[in-house]
């Protein structure tokens, strides 16, 4: 399955935004701080993390409502282990989507299906038998969502269903010679958001999201199981 990964993101990133670049479109541009929580079990041991750092997003818009979002995020932390250690955490997530606004009542309120690409990479390094272990994951999936969007004067409320297909997942502990592919499944994320336009065409943003994610070993007994609770607040500048 590696090799769709080298198929889809020239599409998207290539071939998608041809036609969101053809004509005159209103683009924005934000970054933000996220905070993050995560909970869960991993073959019958907890998972219990506290991460946060930085969020860079931009937009596309073409006058025929067409988009093209990208964005990135970095993330560290630390989970809390058994034993009451602390490990030591760091993730990158880079995402970009294409989809569309359909209007309603005369377009207070629009409605934007959107497809894109996700790539996850992670490293988990924590201490056990007086040795340091890095836990390394990857993952590539396909978001598939909705979000509505309803305008109230300068205020914009917005919600975001997504269902996201794994297709290429894997975790690997080199000290200690593990290798795990994960099989293909689907996620879930549901996000809220709130916005602020200023005349000035600057905005400030609060969003809160929540994901479920599951690993199961493909050909193995492993399986995880993750709950992740997002706050991010942002500010930006449409143009």
């Amino acid at each position: 399955m590696r090799g769709l990964s080298f198929i889809l993101f020239p599409i998207v990133l290539v071939a998608a935004p041809m036609w969101v670049l053809a004509d005159e479109a209103k683009n924005e541009f934000g970054v933000g701080l996220s905070w993050l929580s995560v909970e869960g079990d991993d073959s019958g041991f907890p998972l219990d993390g506290d991460l946060d750092g930085p969020r860079v997003f931009f937009q596309r818009e073409t006058q025929g409502g067409y988009t093209i979002d990208a964005w990135y995020a970095s993330e560290d932390g630390e989970f809390t282990l058994t034993t009451g250690d602390e490990t030591n955490y760091e993730s990158s997530t880079f995402e970009v989507a294409v989809g569309k606004w359909f209007c309603v009542s005369d377009c207070a309120l629009r409605v934007r299906p959107y497809v894109g690409i996700n790539k996850f990479s992670s490293e988990n390094e924590l201490v056990a038998f007086g040795s340091t272990i890095n836990v390394n994951q990857d993952r590539l999936k396909l978001p598939v969502g909705v979000e509505v969007s309803r305008s109230f004067d300068q205020w914009e409320l917005s919600a975001d269903l997504e269902l996201g297909y794994k297709f290429d997942e894997n975790q690997d502990i080199p000290a200690l010679g593990v290798d795990q592919d994960a099989e293909s499944e689907w996620s879930t994320r549901f996000a809220i958001a709130g916005r602020y336009h200023f005349p000035s065409n600057f905005f400030i943003e609060a969003k809160v999201s929540f994901a479920n994610d599951d690993f199961d070993e493909k050909g193995g007994a492993r399986s995880a199981s993750e709950e992740v609770s997002r706050t991010t607040l942002s500010v930006g500048r449409s143009f």
